[in-house]
């Protein structure tokens, strides 16, 4: 299945965009009466049929094929970004094929400063939505504080956890995620969260966890618990 991305998608005809239909027409070579199909991103899928191949403005006959909900339970990532961007974007391409609903970069203590590349993590997103055949894009907030990040009014039935290396009490992940719950788990930088970071956390009801025995990176953190959680509740629903 050829998938492509629109966010807003009309019936019964539909422009690509000039991006989408470069690939299309100039990349894939297709051509009138040719079948490919669309998502907007917010789980439905259709059915289009070129009419008019054109490699700036082709434009397709579209019909609602499908419609999908999205990855349940809700699962927000905040993730500290690291210096060299090819490991964040590693992260945003594996946790969108996994199934992350959102993505909040953040800004702490410790992290190494890397310039914001928005457009380019949001290609990165949708790139792997089509490639994974997910018919939900991700939402990727901008990157904002670690102050600002706590001060986020998070639903109260979402479990709030901060994973971190210090010497101080943790829970264990598998024990402290109540299955079934949405859940937004903060991974800090390299060098790990500061003290004062996880107590302002914790006065605000975020449970601090240990991922794993050994210290990960973020990128790999932050993938084991998109990977975890969504094994998790995979399982729960196959024995129901």
């Amino acid at each position: 299945m050829q998938l492509f991305y629109s966010p807003v998608v009309t019936v019964p005809e539909h422009q690509l965009s000039e991006e989408e239909s470069r690939h299309l027409i100039k990349v894939l070579r297709m051509h009138i009466n040719d079948r490919v199909y669309i998502t907007d991103g917010g789980g439905n899928l259709y059915s289009a049929v070129i009419i008019q191949a054109h490699d700036k403005r082709c434009i397709v006959r579209t019909s609602l094929e499908d419609t999908d909900t999205a990855p349940f339970p809700h699962l927000t990532i905040v993730i500290a970004m690291p210096k060299k961007t090819e490991r964040f974007e590693w992260f945003l391409e594996k946790a969108t094929e996994l199934g992350i609903n959102r993505i909040v970069p953040i800004v702490s203590q410790r992290s190494e400063r890397s310039k914001p590349r928005t457009d380019r993590w949001l290609r990165v997103i949708v790139a792997a939505m089509k490639q994974s055949h997910r018919f939900h894009l991700p939402q990727l907030d901008v990157p904002i504080s670690f102050e600002d990040m706590i001060n986020i009014p998070w639903p109260e039935t979402t479990g709030k956890f901060i994973a971190h290396c210090l010497d101080t009490p943790r829970e264990n992940v598998c024990d402290a995620i109540i299955r079934g719950k949405d859940a937004v788990i903060a991974i800090g930088p390299e060098g790990d969260f500061t003290e004062k970071e996880v107590e302002m956390a914790t006065a605000k009801g975020w449970i601090p966890i240990n991922l794993d025995e050994y210290r990960l990176r973020t990128e790999t953190a932050a993938i084991s618990c998109v990977h975890g959680y969504r094994w998790l509740h995979k399982t729960l629903l196959q024995r129901e």
